[in-house]
Order: structure tokens, then sequence, then C-alpha cells
């Protein structure tokens, strides 16, 4: 079987994975209320990676307070 290149994160799909995961840590924290050690727990990650996660999203210029408190 032929290698399977490892998926650049510039490229569509790499961005789109982003915006899910993104998406879905916004989610889990509006359903948790905030509550992050709750909110790792539920997505199966560490506290420690989910703030790394956050940090991330913060960089990429994203109000994650924002979208954490808006009306949904």
């Amino acid at each position: 079987l032929p290698a399977v290149a490892p998926v650049e994160s510039s490229g569509a799909l790499g961005d789109d994975l982003r915006r899910h995961e993104f998406e879905m840590i916004i989610d889990t924290l509006r359903a948790e209320r905030g509550r992050r050690k709750e909110a790792a727990e539920r997505l199966g990650i560490s506290p420690r990676t989910l703030r790394y996660k956050l940090a991330q999203m913060r960089d990429a210029g994203m109000d994650v307070e924002a979208y954490l408190f808006a009306a949904t």
C-alpha cells in the first residue's frame, strides 16, 4: 500500500478539521457551563491539553470567551 501523506494544517482539509475541533471545544464548554475540567473529561483530553488548544484558538484570533458566552 502507498504511504499516506500527512495532512498539512494549512490545507483546506486541515482548516476544516481545526474548525471542527474548535467548534467541538466551544460546544462542550458551553454544555459544561465553562467548567474546563469537566469539558476536558467529556472531550477525552487532559485539562492541560484543553488549555493548550484554547491558547491556539486565541492565537488564531478567536475571542474564546465571546464564543463561549454568545447566545445560541
